[in-house]
């Protein structure tokens, strides 16, 4: 059974639910670089968006502390949190590279498509039609 994103999360991130004596022990670790080349794009935006959650709610909460003049618990989990977030930015940087570089391969080693095709024709021949309509107008001037 192929994993869930929110499971994959509670997973890595454990449970963070607060109890009557505050965090559970376990917090998790930050997410491998070869973990998140398993998920696809749409688990990423979405980790993306849990992680940004995250974040916000450990700054709020060190700042909270901050004022109260006390100690974040277990303050680790915010560099957790930015190292998956740095993780994750490299692998969809990763990603782009390579896609980038298929395109640029396709597009000089491989004939077009039929519909690239079409399109390149469709363009040429609305240019040609410019020019003649701008020769026509020259004319009658």
């Amino acid at each position: 059974r192929q994993m869930c994103i929110r499971d994959s999360i509670n997973a890595e991130y454990g449970d963070t639910k607060r109890s009557p004596g505050g965090y559970s022990q376990v917090t998790g670790r930050a997410w491998r670089p070869d973990e998140l080349r398993l998920k696809s794009w749409d688990d990423l935006h979405a980790l993306w968006y849990v992680l940004l959650k995250e974040r916000n709610m450990l700054l709020t909460e060190r700042e909270q502390a901050r004022k109260a003049k006390k100690r974040m618990a277990k303050p680790d989990r915010l560099r957790k949190v930015r190292l998956s977030m740095a993780r994750l930015k490299g692998v969809v940087n990763e990603r782009s590279v390579v896609h980038k570089r298929l395109r640029q391969y396709r597009d000089e080693h491989l004939p077009p498509t039929a519909a690239e095709a079409a399109a390149a024709a469709a363009a040429a021949e609305a240019e040609t039609k410019g020019e003649d309509t701008q020769e026509n107008a020259d004319e009658k001037q």
